[in-house]
Parts: structure tokens; sequence; C-alpha cells
């Protein structure tokens, strides 16, 4: 079944389960709140498959969105996800960073490569 447009209506379907939900132009679900991407995270499926050219378009936020549809407890919820990555990687990157700083947010950043 392939879905386009704004949103997947769950009492369309006769309780489907599928095997694979694969969503191509993945940016589209960066903003969890919105009614497109809460439409798709109803979708029951065994496994989800993210794809996009641009995975971070804005911030690292981004890169958190697309984990959290397809694997969401791979980074954990946004809070755990900007305390253990965001914060240490721009902290890092600021012109007056510390070298342990540096040194930080090289670590967290090898760990999401």
């Amino acid at each position: 079944m392939l879905i386009r447009g704004d949103g997947y209506n769950v009492n369309n379907v006769e309780a489907t389960f599928w095997d694979y939900v694969i969503l191509d132009e993945g940016h589209i679900v960066k903003n969890p709140k919105t009614q497109r991407a809460q439409s798709l995270f109803q979708i029951p499926s065994a496994h989800r498959i993210v794809v996009t050219g641009t995975p971070i378009q804005n911030n690292l936020k981004d890169l958190w969105a697309l984990f959290y549809f397809c694997c969401p407890d791979v980074l954990g919820d946004k809070n755990v996800f900007e305390l253990r990555y965001e914060k240490p990687i721009l902290r890092g990157n600021d012109n007056y960073a510390t070298d342990q700083e540096k040194q930080v947010a090289s670590d967290a950043a090898k760990e999401l490569r």
C-alpha cells in the first residue's frame, strides 16, 4: 500500500499490521508534533525505514527526529538527546570552548556516527 498526502487514517484500514513502513523524504517527521508526523507514527508496523538526502537540515534535533521515527530507543527521548549529544556538541563548537569541552563534543559526535 502506498500512502501519499497528509496522513494515514487508522480507521480506514481494517486492523492492518505492516511488516515495513518506508518513509521517503524523511525530513517530514522532523517535527513530531505536526499532524502529518502524528499520522505516520500511528501506522502499526514491525519495522520502519527512513530515506532522506538531508538528515540534518537545520540542527541536530532533525537527526533525532529521524531516529525517533524508525528506532525510538536508540537515541532516547528529545531531552536525553539534547543533554547527551546536542548541548555538548554545540558547547564544544563554540569559539570559547575549553579543550575539555572540545573533547566531550568530539566524543559525542563520534558516538552519533
